[in-house]
């Protein structure tokens, strides 16, 4: 079902939670597409029926504890009166040991959270909103995922060993050559999906283009939910990401970056200033303050630099989440 130029009143909201009745609830969409918001009224809403709900992050980003300016997590004031769950609850002492360990948390860690958190709520009655814009999230939560033996972490590090010696381009050539098909959809450049397929490669004898097609496993039934999709246009939706990156500076992000990094500066034992974005939470809006800090761009530079790499992150989510569209119980455009 589409709906267009929809007012998120009152009154779509009553015949919305009809539509919901017992199923879990999704809302998906691009960043700065307005889904936290429309959960929270929801939820609201469903408290004034009588009924109880809760809200849980989907979301890669909002994760972290220490950046939640940075990554637009829902205010103290937003989640009054509701309950919000997986927000801001992996610390920065967490993300420096998975680095150090090479075991970063992962759509399989986040599914078992949010497994533990929706078994709970539907438990007690009340109803789970999953709220967010992390497609392989959402999508591997809904649709399953691929079931992969352990890799063997000496195989990690010897890989990442590798890579320092010889370069992303090595390793990504050995991955063609043993598994061409997933070489085809990932970039060249992406350190973390490489090193992981070539892992599990190593690990398994099997590619992880085997893994993902004959061991699949779901979570719930597909028919558990009720998948909400909002896609605005696009001129809308980059107006509206301009519009809450200077928001975000406004509420200091900078400064919460600056704490995050002389905390991270100690874990690592390095100064402040020479840490890259590497070193950092893969955070949309990081690398830009790391320029800014080190006098490299303007502060203006920096924010029109975020805008831009934003409104990119919300076209490849377009991307992602079209490729289910015939899998919605609703669309908002």
């Amino acid at each position: 079902m589409y709906l267009y130029n929809t007012k998120l009143d009152n009154r779509f909201i009553e015949k919305l939670i009809h539509l919901i009745g017992n199923k879990i609830l999704v809302i998906c969409g691009p960043t700065s597409a307005g889904k936290s918001d429309l959960a929270i009224q929801i939820a609201h809403k469903m408290i004034s029926y009588g009924k109880n709900a809760s809200i849980i992050n989907s979301d890669a980003m909002q994760i972290y504890a220490e950046l939640q300016i940075i990554t637009g997590q829902p205010s103290i004031d937003d989640r009054r009166g509701i309950e919000h769950l997986l927000y801001g609850y992996f610390s920065i002492e967490q993300f420096y040991y998975s680095l150090q360990t090479k075991m970063r948390y992962s759509v399989m860690n986040w599914i078992d959270d949010a497994l533990l958190c929706m078994n709970s709520l539907i438990d007690r009655k009340i109803l789970p909103i999953l709220v967010g814009g992390s497609g392989m999230y959402i999508n591997s939560l809904i649709f399953g995922i691929a079931e992969i033996p352990k890799v063997n972490t000496i195989i990690i590090d010897r890989l990442y060993r590798i890579k320092k010696k010889k370069g992303m381009s090595f390793l990504y050539n050995l991955l063609r050559n043993h598994d061409n098909e997933s070489s085809l959809k990932i970039s060249q450049n992406d350190e973390v999906r490489i090193i992981r397929a070539l892992s599990v490669f190593y690990s398994t004898g099997h590619s992880i283009s085997y893994w993902q097609k004959h061991h699949h496993k779901r979570f719930y039934p597909k028919d558990s939910f009720f998948l909400l999709y909002m896609h605005p246009k696009r001129d809308e939706l980059y107006n509206k990401i301009n519009t809450r990156v200077l928001e975000l500076f406004y509420k200091n992000c900078y400064d919460e970056f600056v704490q995050y990094k002389v905390r991270l500066s100690k874990l690592y034992k390095k100064n402040p200033s020479s840490l890259e974005f590497y070193d950092f939470p893969k955070v949309i809006g990081i690398n830009e303050m790391i320029k800014y800090g080190k006098g490299i761009c303007s502060l203006n530079t920096a924010i029109d630099d975020i805008q831009q790499t934003t409104r990119r992150y919300a076209r490849k989510q377009y991307i992602l989440f079209n490729t289910k569209k015939n899998e919605y119980d609703l669309v908002i455009c």
